[in-house]
């Protein structure tokens, strides 16, 4: 059906700051067979909400839409580079930090595993959240990204 990549950003800053609320960014994809690439930010974050290996972020949710004609399910994967520490989360440009995937139920994603989600005829909303989870006791402020790319067959 369709592959991209989602680029994940987020500020890590020293300063001690209240979660955000939740927020969401909707995706569309349709089953053309192009590329579809889009960016999910997740915004400032304090070192404080950060303070020990597993914890986490506020979620940020997002979700893609595809467009079905025929399939009766479709299966998606999100693939990277796994961060050092908790297995399945993925690794950013801060060693201490990863992104943790779930889906609408709040199930953990493990990246580059494989998770078949029905279709209905017409436009299918998959909703994720993502979140920052601590891998490491060094987290230094700054800015990170990551990189998942995806495939939806």
């Amino acid at each position: 059906m369709s592959n991209g990549s989602v680029y994940f950003k987020a500020t890590i800053v020293s300063e001690t700051m209240t979660s955000p609320e939740l927020s969401s960014r909707a995706i569309e994809l349709g089953d053309s067979g192009s590329s579809e690439d889009f960016f999910v930010t997740l915004g400032q974050i304090s070192v404080s909400q950060l303070s020990g290996i597993g914890s986490v972020t506020a979620p940020v949710m997002f979700l893609i839409k595809v467009v079905n004609q025929e399939a009766e399910k479709v299966r998606i994967t999100f693939n990277g580079i796994s961060a050092n520490v908790i297995s399945g989360v993925l690794g950013t440009t801060n060693p201490a930090i990863g992104i943790q995937l779930r889906d609408e139920k709040g199930n953990i994603l493990l990246i580059n595993e494989f998770y078949d989600y029905p279709l209905y005829p017409g436009t299918n909303s998959l909703r994720f959240a993502c979140s920052l989870i601590c891998t490491g006791s060094d987290v230094v402020p700054g800015e990170l990204s990551a990189i998942a790319s995806f495939t939806l067959k």
